[in-house]
């Protein structure tokens, strides 16, 4: 068999798979939103380490949990009020 003759391997697209699907592109797109919003997250906690507010809660100014801003770096909310986040998923 010539190399010409080969059949395409992995996601390389063929004669009869023309590529990128719609699927390809919407699920690409739903990556890049969540990677944007995880990009504005982190450059919104940057923004707070410099004024000086990082690690307090916007709601109500307490100190968020040590575990917590582990867990999730750019926090803004403390546990109590983690339900104001969009963002936030069950902790």
């Amino acid at each position: 068999m010539d190399s010409m003759d080969a059949a395409p391997v992995g996601n390389a697209a063929g004669p009869q798979d023309p590529a990128p699907t719609d699927f390809d592109r919407q699920r690409d797109l739903g990556i890049l939103a969540r990677m944007e919003g995880e990009l504005a997250d982190v450059e919104a906690a940057l923004e707070r380490l410099e004024a000086g507010t990082y690690g307090l809660c916007e709601a109500c100014s307490a100190s968020i949990e040590d575990t917590h801003l582990e867990a999730h770096p750019a926090a803004r909310f403390c546990r109590v009020h983690q339900d104001l986040d969009p963002g936030s998923g069950p902790a």
